[in-house]
């Protein structure tokens, strides 16, 4: 797990950065981080535990998702911060 510092002041994403040809490589695709800016209000802070990676996702690769953009996908989080009374440190979503 990630300290609770590093988590309280990076966003992590997974980009894409080159379409695949077969199977794709790491090379197509690169991590970005990002800091987080002040928690707005009615917002939490998660931190991603599970991530769904589907078949669908290799099409779309192909020229559904821009490059240079975090992926989409479905994940299972537990929630790190919360500024609305909707969630709580420690809540999991989906």
């Amino acid at each position: 797990m990630i300290s609770d510092n590093f988590i309280s002041q990076h966003n992590i994403f997974v980009h894409q950065i080159s379409r695949p040809h077969g199977e794709p490589l790491a090379e197509n695709f690169r991590f970005v981080e990002q800091p987080l800016g002040p928690l707005g209000e009615g917002a939490a802070w998660v931190e991603n535990v599970h991530f769904s990676v589907d078949p669908y996702m290799r099409e779309c690769m192909d020229g559904d998702w821009e490059l240079n953009e975090p992926l989409e996908g479905r994940t299972i989080g537990r929630v790190i911060s919360s500024n609305t009374p909707a969630l709580r440190s420690g809540d999991w979503v989906y």
